[in-house]
């Protein structure tokens, strides 16, 4: 998991101690039952959605639409270009990891 979230709107990064998680973890759980939900920035006091919200270490994306490739090659810049113009422009995110 990550270490600290990164505020879009003023750039500051709070770290996700047992609190803030929580806070956190609970605006997900609510963004994955509704589609929207908040987290105000400790910072500049800004409400910003979930999916808006950047992430230190670990990266995380929030959307409707996912794909999971098993034993591929790394995906190259121009797939990821190629795949976010046949979705007609929409944001992606590109996360990885490894078991």
């Amino acid at each position: 998991m990550p270490g600290a979230a990164l505020c879009p709107r003023c750039g500051a990064s709070t770290l996700l101690g047992d609190e803030t998680w929580q806070r956190f973890s609970t605006a997900m759980r609510t963004w994955n039952d509704t589609g929207t939900a908040t987290v105000d920035c400790p910072a500049c006091a800004t409400a910003v959605a979930v999916p808006d919200w950047a992430w230190d270490e670990a990266p995380l994306a929030f959307g409707c639409l996912g794909f999971e490739f098993w034993n591929w090659p790394d995906l190259t810049d121009a797939f990821r270009a190629r795949l976010t113009q046949l979705l007609d422009g929409h944001r992606t995110a590109y996360v990885w990891g490894k078991l």
